[in-house]
């Protein structure tokens, strides 16, 4: 859900023949050195560390097939995220454009928010899969994943991957900071349940999964099963119960329960951006999502707040890891656009004993 206020800045016109600048080095562009013809808004894009998805060929595309963008001159760079702000100060020493876009292929840093903190005259927006920071500024907009269907995605994911690989447990890995977030839970959850409702969750700390216990559910006939994939067992590690081959986790991956899954094999679906090699994780917003916000830049209607982006994002598949069928399966499903009400009502398919359990065992 979006969350928006309105943005009293001036808004910064340029005079510009081009109507896109794209830039691969590390210098910034001066949008202000093109010859005079025609006023225009400006926006810069910075692509850190590489985005999935994104591309300087693929924002030309969005600009050249939306007539809004014909008035908008947009410099395109690719940096890593060290150059960042050096970018940002060449930037606004010899341009000041109307709006800076920082696109990262993960969770959108805090230094990159404090870097926009220190100049208010100037419309940020960042783009990433999430943020810790709050919305609270009138110069600063997140563009987000939405979180929900990626859960969705992610739970189904490692439920084909279960049958695939014969398991009945799928492993729920914890972090021991707080309660894990119900609505990431509840989607993650349906996402299993929609793809093999006879899987049995199995929580999984620093110190291995606990017992098992098997809510089973009636099987769901509609998800595909490969019966091709070769079976592999449970995972066991030194002193601890069993770990299950395949496991989720609706959170960022903590240290220690890293720590834990390095000495096995186990395949992890996580709902979060994390560090570490995961089956899969969630991308960024696709491009095709920014075209509303610089659509509204050209209005000067373009305003600061959370959003979350209304086109399905899919997700990073490692595919060293996981089977064709699985990674085909997945890709077919993202591209299908499942929407968050699609979402909630998987969920409500799910039987109330099965929900109930579930919170009880999981503790969201």
């Amino acid at each position: 859900m979006a969350h928006t206020r309105g943005l009293q800045l001036p808004y910064y016109w340029f005079m510009a023949v081009a109507g896109t600048l794209f830039v691969t080095g590390c210098g910034a562009p001066d949008l202000t050195s093109m010859r005079p013809t025609v006023v225009k808004p400006a926006a810069a894009i910075l692509l850190v560390n590489h985005p999935t998805g994104w591309s300087t060929s693929a924002l030309q595309q969005m600009q050249e097939t939306d007539a809004t963008l014909n008035t908008l001159t947009m410099a395109t760079m690719s940096v890593t995220q060290n150059q960042v702000e050096t970018q940002i100060d060449a930037l606004l020493t010899k341009s000041h454009p109307s709006l800076i876009v920082e696109v990262y292929p993960g969770v959108v840093p805090s230094s990159a928010v404090d870097v926009a903190n220190q100049h208010p005259d100037v419309r940020f927006e960042f783009v990433g899969t999430s943020t810790a920071e709050s919305d609270n500024r009138l110069n600063v907009k997140f563009l987000l994943t939405e979180e929900d269907v990626t859960a969705y995605l992610t739970g189904w994911a490692a439920g084909l991957s279960c049958q695939e690989q014969g398991q009945n447990d799928v492993g729920w890995i914890q972090n021991s900071a707080g309660k894990p977030n119900a609505g990431v839970s509840k989607a993650l959850l349906a996402g299993l349940y929609a793809a093999d409702g006879t899987l049995t969750v199995v929580p999984v700390s620093s110190t291995g999964a606990t017992a098992p216990v098997n809510t089973t559910a009636p099987v769901n006939t509609t998800a595909p099963v490969n019966t091709t994939a070769p079976v592999n067992t449970t995972v066991t590690t030194g002193g601890t119960a069993a770990i299950p081959k395949v496991d989720v986790q609706p959170d960022a991956l903590s240290t220690v329960n890293a720590q834990l899954l390095s000495a096995t094999p186990a395949l992890v679906f996580s709902a979060a951006t994390s560090g570490g090699t995961m089956a899969s994780q969630p991308l960024p917003p696709p491009v095709s999502a920014l075209q509303a916000d610089v659509d509204a830049l050209v209005k000067q209607s373009w305003a600061a707040g959370n959003k979350e982006a209304s086109v399905s994002s899919g997700l990073s598949l490692n595919t060293t890891l996981l089977t064709q069928t699985t990674v085909a399966a997945v890709q077919s499903l993202s591209q299908g656009n499942v929407t968050s009400a699609d979402v909630q009502s998987a969920w409500a398919s799910v039987p109330a004993l099965k929900q109930q359990q579930w919170k009880n065992l999981l503790g969201f």
